[in-house]
């Protein structure tokens, strides 16, 4: 804690009228220098603003128009999709070509025996071949 108390100061009772209204002008003075500051930064940040807007408007980054290629992209596309689903069919007859295959050298037609069918994925070429 403060040993000293801080009070505000006033002017003693016994101040003269004069001393009262040469400290009044002192106040009105330092008030308007701070108004004036004040005004002063406003100008000040008008003058900034302003400039900033004028920055980004000269650096606003280009806005290119790639809807010309929109039929081009979308003929792509449709491309990509009608080869995914050839290659599925075709993956997909491939397999199960392995599948009539390895079930043609498993299955014993003389003996009577059951034809066992296999839908693994993955047939061994061992087993194939």
């Amino acid at each position: 804690m403060y040993s000293k108390q801080h009070h505000a100061t006033f002017p003693p009772a016994s101040v003269g009228i004069i001393d009262q209204q040469a400290m009044m002008q002192n106040l009105n003075e330092r008030l308007e220098d701070f108004l004036g500051k004040v005004r002063n930064l406003e100008a000040e940040n008008v003058m900034l603003e302003h400039q900033i807007d004028e920055w980004n408007q000269k650096n606003e980054p280009v806005k290119k128009d790639y809807s010309k290629y929109d039929k081009e992209i979308e003929e792509l596309i449709d491309m990509v999709c009608q080869k995914t689903v050839e290659n599925a069919q075709l993956a997909y007859s491939i397999e199960s070509a392995q599948i009539e295959a390895y079930n043609y050298q498993n299955s014993d037609v003389e003996s009577g025996a059951k034809v066992s069918y296999s839908f693994h994925f993955a047939i061994p070429e061992a087993e194939v071949a």
